[in-house]
């Protein structure tokens, strides 16, 4: 068998420009809105395991709290990042 020869090409890359990210009011508002909402239903559903008698239940209440605590915790990182940023512009 005869072998072809194939040239490779190579791709070049392009710089990948990255814009500014402003913090704004409406932002971290949103931010804090959902943490707070996020958190709350976390601590319902932690509360809504702990009264139901059903297995099944107990267990959906309680993957619930996880799913929504860490959702909550992101918001909660992405409000720390937007402070530091709103205070590293100034």
């Amino acid at each position: 068998m005869v072998k072809k020869k194939v040239k490779k090409i190579h791709a070049v890359k392009s710089a990948v420009r990255v814009g500014q990210v402003r913090a704004s009011k409406n932002k971290i508002s949103l931010a804090l809105r959902n943490l707070i909402t996020f958190a709350i239903i976390a601590i319902i559903s932690y509360f809504l395991k702990g009264f139901t008698t059903s297995y099944l239940l107990s267990n959906f209440f309680y993957l619930l709290s996880i799913l929504t605590t860490f959702i909550a915790l992101t918001f909660l990182i992405v409000l720390l990042v937007l402070s530091f940023i709103k205070i590293m512009s100034r």
